[in-house]
């Protein structure tokens, strides 16, 4: 017989602990003499810099727009990490591009040197339950969305815009159409605009619609804005709408107003807008790819961001499940069981495509699948567990290379690290040859969840 393992989702209790603030004093540089106490959300990150885009920003000329940022996702570590300053960072004496500080330590960007004067630890909500209308999730990081987004849901519409940020695959479109659903505004239309399939030349008349005869062959259209009145529209990928167009979404987030292209008068439409992105909008802003004043009038202060499904744990194999269950009802199939090694291989798998990849994966395996049983081979999962390898290494960056710039250096940090853990030897020597701490080391490993048959000592 072969082994099978199932999995069962404990009651949690709505409370835990982890990092709630930090505090700094600059005690050098133009700045000398503040203090700043950032709250520290669910995203886990607080970004400093000069742009007006990062919580904690900088008046000092020698500091990139987006300089450096303190990750916090780890119990009791607080990472520092550089974001491709120009002038870098140094931390006890020696430039690195990343490091584990603790409080009373003190680093230097710039001209400016900080002190981190404190961590406060805060107990924060999570919620009971597994899930938000149909976005499915047991992992601590998803139930503190799903305690957000019920929040925002009891604020019926009133919060307007919301930017949606998280990789592709992680279930944007879900969150806007589950905030649609719980909204007043449930019973008009869910309207959907993809900047990303859109032609640059029919956006404005895709969104505003446009008069007879506004160019060769125009009939009268009305536009999503009129299609989405009393409604919601979903605008997806908005950081692949191009600069030049974006003043005209940007005036009517804030007048409520557009014109028909053709047309001589402004109408109005009364919409909540709900913006997704897999970009780094502040990366963009910061570059001058994407308008600051659009930036902070998406945003509106609420850091909405999707966690990956690679650091979502076992919610791989929940969902696995869940997707199994529900493709065997659909296709009227007996219900199929993962073997061992078919588990491993999920567990294994670094997931770029996210939930959407695990949920075509799943459909396929349902399908597949002889006597009951999913194995390996009715996974028919890409191979992107093996970078290390040589082929791997070539197709895996040909693949990033088609992403975004976040994925790409994402991608690229597992395969470094997949082949330096691939080498042997202690955490010590690794993480000296690597220029990082060997709690950063031991904390990469985690993330990107790599095998433990590398020859790793203690």
């Amino acid at each position: 017989m072969v082994k099978t393992e199932t999995h069962t989702v404990k009651t949690r209790s709505p409370t835990y602990t982890r990092q709630g603030s930090v505090k700094l004093r600059i005690i050098a540089g133009p700045d000398a003499g503040r203090e700043f106490k950032l709250d520290i959300h669910h995203t886990r990150r607080v970004r400093g810099g000069r742009g007006a885009v990062n919580e904690l920003v900088l008046n000092d000329d020698l500091v990139s727009g987006i300089h450096f940022e303190l990750d916090m996702r780890e119990p009791d570590t607080i990472v520092l990490r550089d974001l491709e300053s120009r002038n870098g960072i140094e931390s006890a004496g020696m430039r690195v591009r990343e490091a584990v500080i603790r409080p009373r330590s003190t680093f230097t960007v710039g001209a400016t040197r900080l002190q981190l004067l404190e961590a406060v630890d805060a107990s924060i909500e999570i919620s009971t339950s597994d899930h938000f209308e149909s976005l499915y999730g047991w992992c601590d990081a998803m139930r503190e969305v799903f305690v957000l987004l019920e929040r925002i849901a009891r604020k019926g519409d009133a919060i307007n815009p919301i930017l949606i940020g998280g990789e592709t695959g992680t279930g944007k479109d879900l969150v806007a159409k589950g905030l649609h659903l719980r909204s007043p505004r449930r019973r008009n239309n869910f309207v959907l605009l993809d900047c990303a399939s859109i032609k640059k030349e029919l956006f404005e008349s895709e969104l505003f619609g446009h008069k007879k005869g506004a160019f060769n062959g125009a009939d009268h259209r009305r536009g999503l804005l009129a299609d989405a009145d009393r409604g919601t529209l979903f605008i997806d990928e908005v950081g692949d709408l191009p600069l030049e167009l974006q003043s005209g979404l940007l005036r009517f987030l804030e007048t409520g107003e557009f014109r028909p292209v053709g047309g001589n008068n402004y109408q109005k439409s009364d919409v909540r807008v709900i913006a997704a992105t897999h970009r780094d909008l502040r990366r963009m802003v910061d570059r001058g790819t994407f308008r600051r004043d659009l930036y902070f009038r998406l945003f509106g202060g609420i850091p909405l961001t999707m966690p990956p499904l690679r650091e979502r744990g076992d919610d791989v194999l929940l969902l696995a499940e869940r997707f199994l269950r529900l493709f065997s009802e659909e296709q009227g199939l007996p219900r199929s069981q993962l073997t061992t090694s078919a588990i491993e291989s999920l567990r294994n798998h670094h997931w770029p495509g996210n939930v959407r990849e695990l949920r075509r994966v799943m459909r396929s395996a349902a399908a597949l699948a002889d006597d009951g049983m999913i194995r390996v081979g009715d996974l028919l999962l890409e191979d992107t567990n093996r970078p290390h390898e040589v082929g791997g290494i070539g197709r895996e960056l040909i693949r990033l290379l088609d992403g975004s710039e976040a994925e790409a250096k994402n991608g690229f940090e597992r395969i470094y690290y997949t082949n330096l853990l691939a080498k042997g030897g202690t955490y010590g020597s690794l993480a000296k040859r690597a220029g990082v701490t060997e709690q950063s080391l031991r904390n990469k490993r985690k993330k990107f969840n790599l095998c433990r048959s590398t020859g790793l000592q203690d």
